[in-house]
């Protein structure tokens, strides 16, 4: 079974994701291009969150950790460029969002969780019901 802390991370990264949709709407002068590029990212981090969350993946983990460090230089360019208005603040609030999901990542259940201990336990506790049946 799943700690909470993986099912509150998986809430709150699926929860960012959807802010995107309005945010969309609301960035002004963007490309083409720099439109498929934040997609692919919206799509990314959802797939890789549940790599994370029901593969245990280390990678994805590592991923979603990589893609949250480098966004905080360009959230903080926005923020310096001028008042926070619309699609700034929506991106301020996916920013600490993601940020408490990763941290729940590396809390100790979610440690345990990633390193597979919760199944090792129970590999020991049915050795140890066989030698006793």
């Amino acid at each position: 079974m799943r700690p909470k802390t993986i099912v509150y991370f998986e809430w709150i990264i699926f929860g960012t994701s959807l802010l995107a949709v309005p945010q969309s709407f609301l960035v002004e002068g963007r490309t083409k291009a720099d439109s498929i590029v934040v997609g692919l990212i919206t799509l990314a981090v959802p797939a890789a969150a549940l790599l994370a969350s029901r593969r245990r993946s280390k990678n994805a983990m590592s991923v979603l950790t990589a893609v949250y460090f480098l966004s905080l230089p360009m959230f903080a360019e926005q923020v310096m460029t001028g008042p926070l208005f619309g699609s700034q603040i929506i991106a301020g609030v996916q920013l600490i969002g993601q940020g408490v999901a990763l941290a729940l990542l590396f809390t100790r259940p979610g440690r345990r969780w990633m390193r597979r201990e919760d199944e090792q336990q129970l590999r020991e506790d049915e050795k140890l019901r066989n030698v006793f049946d």
